[in-house]
Formats: C-alpha cells, sequence, structure tokens
C-alpha cells in the first residue's frame, strides 16, 4: 500500500479512473491521453486543446487580428470578418494587444479623424475593451495607451465567433486590432 501500485496491488492505467501515476487529471495528461477543458494540466501537451493556462487547467486561447481594411465591409454581409470556427460555448476573457486603427487617412485631425481601439464582433459588444466614444488619438499607440481597459469578457452560446470592421469606404483604413480570447474555466471545472 505504500508504493505506486493501487489498494488492489494493480499498477497505474490511463482508465482506472483515479489521477495516479503522472496523469495532470483524472486519466488524462502525462503518458494518457491529452485533457479535455478544464481538466488539470502543467504543460500545453496534456491538453487537447493545446492550451495549458496560468491556473494548470486545459483550456483554449487564440489571438484575433482585425485588419482595418482587408477585414472591413460595407454591407450586412459580414463577408470579410475574421472567423472563429465552432468556437465551445462558455466564458471568454479578452485581453488586447498593442494596435488600433483609423477610417480616415492622416493627417490626424480631431474630432473628424484620428485612431481608435474597438472590435465589431457578431454577438458580441465590448464596453470595457475600447477607447472612450468619439474620441480620436494621433496614433494607434496613443489609442491602445487610451483603452478603458485592456480587458473585456463575454458568455459565448457556441458556434462560429466572427469579428470585423463596418465603414462605408474601406480603402483609406489604416491598422488593425489585435486581441487575445481565452476560454474561462468555471471555478469548480466543467
Amino acid at each position: 500500500e505504500l508504493d505506486d501500485c493501487l489498494p488492489t496491488c494493480v499498477l497505474p492505467t490511463c482508465d482506472d479512473q483515479i489521477q495516479d501515476g503522472d496523469e495532470t487529471d483524472v486519466d488524462c495528461g502525462g503518458s494518457c491521453g491529452a485533457c479535455a477543458m478544464c481538466e488539470g494540466c502543467t504543460v500545453d501537451a496534456d491538453c487537447s486543446t493545446g492550451f495549458c493556462n496560468a491556473d494548470d487547467a486545459c483550456s483554449f486561447q487564440q489571438r484575433m487580428e482585425v485588419d482595418a481594411e482587408t477585414n472591413c465591409w460595407s454591407t450586412t454581409d459580414f463577408a470579410n470578418n475574421v472567423v472563429i470556427q465552432d468556437l465551445p460555448a462558455g466564458t471568454y476573457r479578452t485581453t488586447a494587444a498593442a494596435s488600433g486603427w483609423t477610417g480616415f487617412p492622416p493627417p490626424w485631425s480631431p474630432p473628424d479623424s484620428g485612431w481608435t481601439w474597438y472590435v465589431e464582433c457578431i454577438d458580441v459588444e465590448f464596453t470595457q475593451m475600447i477607447t472612450p466614444e468619439g474620441a480620436k488619438y494621433a496614433n494607434a499607440a496613443t489609442a491602445f495607451a487610451n483603452l478603458i481597459s485592456e480587458t473585456d469578457s463575454f458568455d459565448w452560446p457556441g458556434g462560429d465567433f466572427s469579428c470585423g470592421r463596418f465603414d462605408t469606404v474601406c480603402s483609406d483604413n489604416s491598422g488593425s486590432v489585435i486581441f487575445d480570447l481565452e476560454f474561462v474555466c468555471p471555478a469548480d471545472g466543467m
């Protein structure tokens, strides 16, 4: 009973319903198969998602870069959006990266032109990870520095997650907004 065997004196396996051996959660991680979302991990390779978060739980993370010209649309068809297909349902935390965009060519002449930071996603509205409404800045770095908050969160029902930029004229746009999207595991796991 004091060695690596189970109480039945059987060596650990990857299907014994016990977290033993080098597993990072019950019957997964380590030398066993990959762990599912929100199961325990120590390295990215322990996870079916390929991402072990700072809380040692398998999670989902992806960087989104929405270009002001390439991902712009002037109608409601969203044809040019950046899309993550089949994003799992749950709560997500977003973190902005140093970036910004403008819909008008320089020079900066507020309030009519200048740089901002916001992103338009279908069925999601960010209220914190944005620059103040109506404010325009001299460059992308200044816009990013004036975000209300570098983080935001939203609940997602599952399905394709799609972001872009609406503008009646896309050809004079510049820059992009970049943010990281991470699944937030419930406190008690899944």
